[in-house]
């Protein structure tokens, strides 16, 4: 049976019909990794994405500039 790892930091944020959760916790190899979970719908369908210590700061940093590029060219939402 695998063991549950320990969860070093957790955060939720709700948006409507979805979920996003920020969690931190370390790996097998004794290092650390930032999960981005995404639950939504009835059935709370789950997608991961598991980001490793060593590359978040550059996954960070394209974040921040995919910010920056929503705040400086604001785009008109269709109406549908």
């Amino acid at each position: 049976m695998e063991k549950k790892r320990p969860t070093l930091f957790s955060q939720m944020v709700r948006a409507g019909k979805r979920t996003y959760f920020v969690d931190i916790e370390p790996t097998q190899g004794h290092q650390r990794m930032v999960l981005l979970i995404e639950s939504q719908g009835p059935g709370h369908e789950r997608h991961r994405v598991l980001i490793f210590e060593e590359d978040f700061p550059r996954v960070l940093d394209v974040l921040l500039a995919a910010r920056r590029y929503l705040e400086e060219n604001p785009f008109p939402l269709s109406q549908s």
